[in-house]
């Protein structure tokens, strides 16, 4: 017995030599903390980033529960630079992006609430609709739990960062931000759920996808959400028009719309040719929506809008100012949701202060002046 007890000892003295500076530096900027004292209303400058446990969906999900918000921004990471300032302000607003990861999540999230938004935003990712795209998990919208196989695996996460260079510990005391990412690199969710890319912000350079050149090699191998299909994935439209019927049923306006891909990358999957599912969704997804409470848009082609590719976080992730010129476009065409907006002439003025405040995301000429 002595021995096998000492046998146990000697396995576990490298996680009791190891485990306690990763636990303390993870707990200390708030990374390792029960899920519940996530929700709540965030600080006006403070930042939700956590860097080993990927809550996303699960967090937005209940800080939607929690702020009973009258207009919801619902869909994956390609609509969280929807910002509140563009809305009217006599509803209240949070944008719950990256709550949906597939096109189930849409229906699962609205029978999960407890109450119903005057109007849910809905980003329609096209690699919903293409069958060899890898899919996240149907999403169950409870509660994570903090057990050992979370701490372990945040730990050796921490660890394979510092030995990187990735963790700066003078960084831990910078700002009062929640989880390792957001005190690190100042990425993270804001007080109104928008996503703040402080690291590129901070260094456009420090993108993955500076130039697109992460897409266009992602194109180039038929890989990571850019598996080539020329067909739509009809499960997926099922899918949207089952939320469609349990928001029509619960009194819910839905605006839904295709978000755009930058010139660079469309001009790309159309050279390549087998992308055929892309220009066949909105066809597709049209007859599931009624035109009376339910409207569809597609903004596939940014360029339409006036979409500029310096403008994009990254190939398929729309920036601030395209964001807001797809609104723009929207109230223009549709007055039953211009009610919920400001005035085209205000999204003009807010797209204006934010270019002189904040700089281009890539080193891209024009669209327009390179095609003269």
């Amino acid at each position: 017995m002595k021995k096998f007890l000492l046998y146990i000892f000697i396995l576990i003295l490298p996680l009791l030599v190891l485990l306690p500076l990763p636990i303390y530096c993870l707990y200390m900027v708030g990374e390792l903390n029960p899920f519940d004292s996530y929700i709540h209303r965030l600080e006006k400058d403070q930042l939700w980033g956590l860097a080993y446990s990927y809550y996303d969906r699960e967090y937005k999900y209940f800080m939607t529960e929690k702020l009973k918000s009258d207009i919801v921004v619902l869909g994956t990471s390609r609509s969280m630079q929807i910002e509140e300032n563009i809305f009217n302000k006599k509803y209240s607003f949070y944008n719950a992006g990256g709550a949906a990861q597939n096109s189930q999540d849409f229906l699962e999230f609205v029978k999960n609430l407890t109450y119903n938004p005057n109007l849910i935003i809905i980003d329609i990712n096209q690699f919903f609709f293409n069958s060899k795209s890898d899919k996240s998990p149907k999403a169950i919208y409870k509660k994570p739990k903090l057990n050992g196989n979370t701490v372990l695996k945040s730990s050796l996460g921490f660890y394979e960062d510092l030995i990187m260079g990735k963790i700066d510990f003078n960084r831990f005391s910078a700002n009062n931000n929640i989880g390792l990412l957001a005190r690190m690199k100042e990425d993270g969710f804001t007080d109104t759920g928008f996503y703040y890319y402080g690291r590129i912000m901070n260094n456009i350079k420090d993108s993955q996808d500076y130039n697109f050149e992460n897409t266009m090699e992602r194109i180039k191998t038929h890989s990571k959400r850019f598996q080539t299909c020329n067909d739509v994935d009809m499960s997926a439209v099922n899918h949207i028009d089952s939320f469609l019927k349990e928001c029509k049923k619960r009194g819910i306006m839905v605006v839904g719309f295709l978000p755009p891909f930058a010139h660079k990358t469309n001009e790309a999957m159309k050279k390549d040719g087998n992308y055929q599912y892309v220009s066949q969704i909105y066809d597709k997804l049209l007859f599931c929506f009624d035109g009376e409470t339910q409207f569809l848009f597609d903004y596939t082609d940014a360029t339409k809008i006036g979409g500029e590719d310096y403008n994009f976080i990254d190939g398929f992730h729309a920036g601030v100012i395209v964001d807001n010129l797809i609104f723009k476009d929207m109230i223009s065409k549709n007055e039953k949701i211009s009610n919920f907006f400001v005035s085209p002439e205000y999204i003009d003025s807010v797209n204006m202060e934010y270019m002189e405040k904040h700089p281009k995301f890539h080193d891209l000429p024009s669209i327009y002046s390179s095609s003269n």
